[in-house]
């Protein structure tokens, strides 16, 4: 499945608006940057292509995945929740650009 342009648009917005402030506390700009790649690259494959980049099955396991990194996070690293869901926020909106959801 690929995303309408506007759908895509909107969960760029979104991303970024979670990676800045999140970049800034943390003072790791290299979020933004990797947001920026993600979201050019997911642009070109999604919408211009009409191709998504991960099958459903990848982007499942890649959603699992990033659920355990949260708990990971919060239980074994001590991180505070906010950060940690709003990795997990992160880890699934690219996924979901990925996929063209």
């Amino acid at each position: 499945m690929t995303a309408p342009p506007r759908l895509f648009g909107s969960q760029v917005a979104l991303l970024i608006a979670v990676v800045t402030p999140l970049g800034a506390g943390e003072e790791v700009w290299f979020y933004w940057w990797l947001t920026l790649v993600a979201s050019a690259l997911g642009w070109w494959f999604v919408v211009r292509r009409h191709q998504a980049l991960l099958s459903p099955s990848l982007s499942r396991a890649l959603a699992v995945a990033a659920f355990i990194f949260m708990i990971f996070e919060y239980t074994k690293l001590h991180s505070i929740p906010i950060v940690a869901l709003s990795h997990f926020m992160i880890l699934v909106l690219k996924q979901a650009n990925a996929e063209g959801v």
